[in-house]
């Protein structure tokens, strides 16, 4: 009787052995984030990079607290939240634009805050918590992230082992 034993917790994590579990627990740093990111406005909003797909589109995984479905953090925040991973068009289509303008290989730093910008961004993620392949496939992304801090566009708001968070220097309204 698990549920009466208290057992159930052990039973539904950890799942095998891919460290992925059934129950997580999203850790200190994302509350501690998410005290920042709902301050102010919540016409705004929060993209979530870099484009890290392992199992399905719209999925995010986070290994190091076992995580892996659709982004649980996105209840977090009281912003509208966009993730890399989903399609721009939230009833499906091929457009990815974090995923595309990664792909195309070229650091544009003012196309990308164009996009950032199109998508009324206020705050940034970038996941270092993330399955490895995908650290060296985003690197596009991850200079443009460090020219824009350079010229002050986006500045950090917060920084762990688990993520980066910036703050568009201009947020839209």
């Amino acid at each position: 009787y698990p549920f009466i034993d208290g057992t159930i917790k052990t039973l539904l994590a950890p799942n095998g052995t891919d460290g992925y579990r059934y129950i997580v627990t999203i850790p200190e740093p994302y509350r501690q984030a998410e005290k920042i990111i709902n301050q102010g406005s919540q016409t705004t909003s929060v993209v979530s990079l870099p484009f890290s797909v392992v199992n399905s589109y719209g999925w995010s995984n986070y290994p190091a607290w076992g995580f892996v479905g659709s982004d649980i953090l996105a209840f977090l925040y009281q912003k509208s939240y966009v993730s890399a991973n989903m399609s721009d068009n939230i009833a499906g289509g091929n457009v990815f634009s974090f995923r595309d303008y990664n792909d195309r290989g070229v650091v544009d730093a003012d196309e990308f805050l164009q996009t950032l910008q199109e998508f009324s961004t206020e705050y940034v993620f970038w996941h270092k918590d993330i399955n490895r392949n995908w650290t060296s496939q985003t690197k596009v992304t991850r200079d443009t992230l460090d020219i824009l801090e350079a010229r002050g566009q986006l500045t950090e708001a917060a920084d762990n082992e688990f993520f980066t968070l910036y703050r568009l220097a201009a947020p839209l309204q």
